[in-house]
């Protein structure tokens, strides 16, 4: 995202200074100029902050919490490779894991149990053994991987929202500074589900 604003900034600086200040900062330009709108910008812009970094905290608490999880009723072992809790996610224990690419081997080289030892020593992406005490459990530790991931999704949305909350505001900025001299107006409309800014022209 910052790599995207500062290209966005580096071209459009033979534009003037002024409307890049709502690029980096939304609705200073505008409120600069006495609109009302950029406090809009603003708290749009202070709400999406606060609501991301809300969204990581949860998502350290949730890691945390899975991993200890994991300790706790599958391994004895702290792990902390995404890889390797994967596996824990998807296997109910390491010999599941274990014969999984034993029975991948077996298709790849049905008549050849030497190069089955072999596919499975150079698949295999763990020795920690580990084993689920109970069903429930398992399902319990899926459904906390299940929900970190969804906290990640809804980081990647909120910073989408952040990007277009500048990017808005820029071209705002500019439109203000460059066509509201030649007596146009803008709207603009905030609503839960969209966003929208119109440009008015006095023909008169």
């Amino acid at each position: 995202m910052i790599n995207v604003l500062l290209l966005v900034a580096f071209g459009f600086l033979q534009m003037g200074q002024k409307p890049i200040h709502s690029l980096l900062v939304p609705g200073s330009y505008q409120m600069e100029k006495g609109l009302k709108r950029g406090y809009v910008y603003m708290f749009l812009e202070g709400a999406l902050l606060s609501y991301y970094f809300y969204t990581k905290r949860e998502m350290v608490e949730t890691k945390a919490s899975y991993i200890e999880y994991a300790r706790e009723h599958a391994s004895g072992t702290l792990v902390q490779s995404s890889d390797i809790l994967s596996l824990f996610e998807k296997y109910r224990s390491f010999d599941d894991y274990y014969e999984m690419l034993y029975r991948e081997a077996r298709q790849i080289y049905p008549d050849d149990p030497q190069k089955q030892d072999e596919y499975v020593k150079k698949n295999l992406k763990t020795s920690i053994k580990w084993q689920w005490d109970t069903e429930n459990a398992w399902y319990s530790f899926q459904d906390k991987r299940r929900s970190y991931r969804e906290l990640a999704d809804r980081g990647v949305v909120i910073m989408g929202f952040l990007l277009t909350n500048h990017l808005i505001s820029l071209v705002d900025g500019i439109i203000t500074d460059r066509v509201f001299k030649k007596r146009a107006q803008i709207r603009t409309s905030f609503l839960p589900k969209e966003a929208s800014v119109a440009l008015l022209f006095n023909l008169r």
